[in-house]
């Protein structure tokens, strides 16, 4: 699949998914309060929505306006496609990605925080073969900056 296929269904992914938060998801789920405060439980939401529908469109445009460039300049040429193997495609990494998410979500109540959190952190580097050693420690030690930050500052209890 070349890049400029993978961006159009990634824009497309993106506005679906931010009017189905808009339209759906926030007014079902969210309970809000009709408060004369300039913030309430659903200011967050709304604003990750609109933002994956504004981003969402702004890569549909800028994909467009790089078909239109490649093929003014090629002659209107189709690039061939780039072989992929079967296990290195987006629905691989998607699908390993789903998967440790509720691996994570398994662990958390059995094996706490730290663990799952870097267990899961960890396995998804290997899974998407990196090779650099500082994303690993990026992983390990983020994973203590967010224990100390809401469990000892903030005193959240932590699983």
């Amino acid at each position: 699949m070349s890049k400029g296929r993978k961006d159009c269904l990634t824009g497309i992914g993106s506005i679906t998914l931010g009017l189905l938060m808009l339209f759906l998801i926030i007014p079902r789920w969210v309970v809000t309060s009709d408060s004369l405060n300039l913030t309430s439980p659903d200011t967050f939401p709304n604003f990750a929505a609109w933002m994956l529908v504004v981003l969402g469109a702004l890569l549909l445009i800028k994909t467009r306006l790089e078909r239109r460039a490649v093929g003014e300049e090629a002659g209107k040429k189709e690039i061939p496609a780039e072989k992929e193997k079967a296990w290195d495609g987006p629905g691989f990494y998607t699908a390993v990605t789903f998967l440790d998410i509720a691996l994570f979500g398994f662990l958390l109540d059995k094996a706490g925080y730290w663990l799952s959190s870097i267990v899961c952190g960890i396995l998804l580097l290997i899974l998407y073969r990196s090779k650099k050693w500082y994303y690993y420690a990026v992983v390990v030690g983020f994973t203590f900056l967010l224990y100390y930050v809401f469990g000892v500052l903030l005193r959240v209890k932590m699983p």
